[in-house]
């Protein structure tokens, strides 16, 4: 698998078990040489017997409920994917929940308020 030809590699509704023993080891030389990684939408939801992998998606899923409407409060405006947000956004989504978070530093850009959740 030759990764070093792509700037980040792009996880788009991943769940289960997607890599092969090989592909994790050229994934994970992969990304500690400096490659990108965005996970999108089910990502947290791949992978579960790979701890390396846990601690890079910084969480397990473990369920969520119907789509709701939910404020949310952006903690850091100095990051490129939060400096545009207003201080407080509504967004309606799908709002997971987790089985396990990581015990790795991780950077907080946006918490959601859960008493602030309702349907429109």
């Amino acid at each position: 698998m030759n990764l070093k030809q792509y700037t980040a590699v792009i996880f788009l509704s991943t769940t289960g078990d997607v890599l092969n023993a090989e592909q994790q080891k050229a994934f994970e030389s992969y990304i500690k040489g400096g490659g990108g990684f965005v996970g999108v939408h089910a990502a947290t939801d791949t992978e579960y017997d790979w701890p390396w992998y846990g601690n890079l998606v910084g969480a397990w899923f473990k369920s969520h409920p119907a789509q709701q409407t939910a404020i949310l409060d952006v903690v850091d405006h100095n990051a490129i994917a939060t400096k545009h947000l207003p201080q407080h956004w509504e967004r309606k989504d799908e709002w997971y929940n987790f089985k396990w978070m990581t015990a790795e530093k991780i950077i907080i850009l946006i918490k959601i308020d859960e008493k602030k959740l309702f349907t429109r």
